[in-house]
């Protein structure tokens, strides 16, 4: 029985995992891992050479891990397309000279072979961002080359039927309860891959606009009605600067620039825009050239400093992670804002959204609109 020792940066214990190859991991820092894992270990390939890639891991080292440490000499390719995720995974394995990590909205080509894929799919996980990245693996990888998913069980016989029409001599290769692998080869005749972007028209009071998205982006091909009830709240005085965290494809900060550049044609507002998501980004990008903004920009990270201040602050927290991150966009716009600058959050939520920006030094009041809840504060 062989024997990989395994280092993953971070917290947790160590722990040992078994493959059915026969090889021993010991790994010396685990937080945890799902049931993909032992399927996809006993997978890794043993022979030193070649590329193994992870399209997107989620921050999910522990095979990218594995496979860095049981072969040495072979490539271990990882591509995010969010920020934070890009630089935990940096964080935790990083230090190995195998690995390189990318930040990109989309897969490269990769000429020479051969090369494995390890994909997950879970049960949360986007669909259509899930379909895009595993069609666009037989377009950028050589014919042939070996592909690994992992399927949650509510997702399996969606995934099985598409993949079946993108791949070539796939089957269902170990199950566990929850989940099932499926093993599969690129098909280069499969050339059927677009970006899968959609425009929306968005009509909205005071301004209207199209906006170009893609999966992955928060409100993909459709139009955030909690995005709307904020923009509907927000209001920017002639000359103000304003900060959107979380921007996805830029709906409420194109509304609320087109809405004050009808309102005020000899000054447009200076807005910055911020998302962790590349596709996010790169979607804003686009769309504040194709409407001309030119005092709009748009800045990929997930941890936002700057040396300005700003007047207003906007932002449509996820609902998830109980608050944690809608108080992380507190706390930015704390830091952020110019004294008596204005803070407008989105929610559900609003008693636990006035508690937490009163703890942060704001002045708040809370309102609704079109069924959301919008928590308003002034910074004391």
């Amino acid at each position: 029985m062989k024997s990989v020792s395994v280092s993953i940066n971070g917290g947790g214990k160590p722990r040992t995992i078994k493959s059915t190859q026969g090889i021993v991991f010991d790994i010396d820092h685990l937080r945890f891992f799902n049931e993909g894992v032992k399927l996809l270990l006993s997978h890794l390939p043993t022979v030193d050479e070649g590329t193994i890639l992870f399209p997107m891991t989620g921050n999910a080292p522990v095979i990218p891990a594995c496979a860095a440490a049981l072969n040495p000499n072979a490539k271990v390719l990882i591509n995010e397309i969010d920020a934070h995720d890009h630089r935990m995974m940096n964080q935790s394995i990083g230090h190995y000279s195998n690995v390189n990590i990318t930040l990109k909205s989309d897969l490269e080509e990769l000429k020479e072979g051969p090369v494995t894929v390890f994909f997950e799919v879970l049960k949360n996980t986007d669909r259509l961002l899930a379909l895009d990245i595993l069609e666009r693996l037989s377009t950028v990888l050589p014919d042939g080359s070996e592909v690994f998913v992992v399927l949650a069980k509510n997702r399996q016989k969606d995934f099985v039927k598409k993949l079946k029409k993108v791949y070539k001599k796939g089957t269902i290769v170990g199950k566990t309860r929850d989940v099932s692998l499926y093993k599969a080869f690129t098909d280069k005749s499969f050339d059927k891959w677009t970006a899968r972007e959609k425009v929306v028209e968005v009509d909205a009071i005071g301004a209207a606009v199209n906006m170009a998205t893609r999966p992955g982006v928060f409100s993909h091909g459709r139009v955030d009605t909690g995005g709307l009830a904020l923009y509907d709240s927000i209001e920017l005085k002639p000359g103000e600067s304003m900060l959107e965290l979380g921007c996805g494809a830029g709906l409420v900060s194109l509304l609320t620039a087109a809405r004050a550049l009808k309102e005020n044609l000899t000054e447009q507002n200076k807005i910055h825009m911020v998302d962790s998501c590349i596709r996010a980004t790169d979607s804003a990008k686009k769309n504040i050239d194709a409407l001309g903004l030119k005092k709009l920009s748009c800045e990929l990270t997930d941890k936002f400093e700057s040396s300005k201040e700003f007047d207003v602050f906007v932002g449509n927290p996820p609902y998830y992670a109980n608050h944690r991150i809608a108080e992380y966009f507190i706390v930015t716009a704390a830091k952020n804002l110019k004294p008596g600058g204005r803070l407008y959050l989105v929610s559900k939520h609003a008693e636990e959204m006035e508690e937490l920006a009163e703890q942060y030094g704001f002045k708040v009041s809370s309102v609704s609109r079109r069924g959301y809840d919008i928590t308003i504060g002034i910074l004391q």
